[in-house]
């Protein structure tokens, strides 16, 4: 008899065992779920590049030579927007977008053994297209409290594209990495605490890019909408 209970015990206790597991994984998916927020972003501003520069990326004029600009004889300001999709949970937003920058370049260069470069006869059009992914830290809740900065780290993949009149186009894909900082001001709730909304500073610090892409600190504003199911 005691054989024939000893299956029955056991099974008893694995079930009970399977059911305490699947109450905690619940409640432990309960509670995650209450903690992650769904975030969608447009945002804009002025991208100010930075750095040295052997040509323009993927122009083939300033191959094989010595060719060394700065950016401030190279560039003007231009500006950029952007739109995103990211998960805030934990504090941390992880996040993937799009960015597309209208890169503007100066119409006389000099630099290096070639002298001057005039761009205007070319009407040529220089434009940067990012797939943005992020990871960003919050060290305050901004689901209880109203402001809170933000830091973080991004990686752009992208395509630089050289469009002329009379060329053929030229498009380079390129690769960047950022450091991303700003913050957020919380300026509407909506109701049952689901959602929300903030006006936020938008910054990022390209110190890394390929193919001669300019680098550019990029200073903007963007509205945030957070939201749960």
């Amino acid at each position: 008899m005691k054989l024939r209970t000893v299956p029955d015990i056991l099974c008893l206790v694995l079930l009970v065992f399977l059911v305490s597991l699947l109450s905690e994984t619940s409640t432990a998916g309960i509670e995650r779920t209450a903690k992650r927020w769904y975030m969608i972003d447009i945002y804009g501003g002025t991208s100010m590049a930075h750095g040295e520069y052997e040509g323009l990326a993927g122009d083939p004029i300033l191959q094989d030579t010595n060719f060394v600009a700065q950016e401030d004889s190279l560039y003007e300001d231009a500006f950029h927007l952007g739109i995103s999709y990211a998960v805030l949970r934990s504090n941390f937003l992880m996040g993937v977008g799009f960015r597309f920058t209208d890169i503007k370049y100066k119409d006389t260069i000099y630099g290096g053994e070639v002298d001057v470069i005039l761009f205007p006869s070319l009407n040529a059009n220089m434009t940067q297209w990012d797939f943005d992914i992020y990871l960003h830290y919050y060290p305050v809740d901004l689901s209880k409290q109203s402001i809170s900065p933000y830091f973080g780290f991004g990686i752009q993949p992208g395509l630089t594209s050289i469009t002329a009149r009379g060329h053929k186009s030229t498009n380079v894909a390129t690769f960047a990495l950022s450091l991303d900082f700003g913050g957020d001001v919380k300026i509407f709730s909506g109701e049952g605490g689901r959602s929300f909304v903030t006006l936020a500073s938008v910054n990022s610090y390209q110190f890394v890019g390929t193919n001669d892409r300019p680098k550019y600190l990029n200073v903007g504003m963007g509205l945030k909408y957070f939201f749960r199911p």
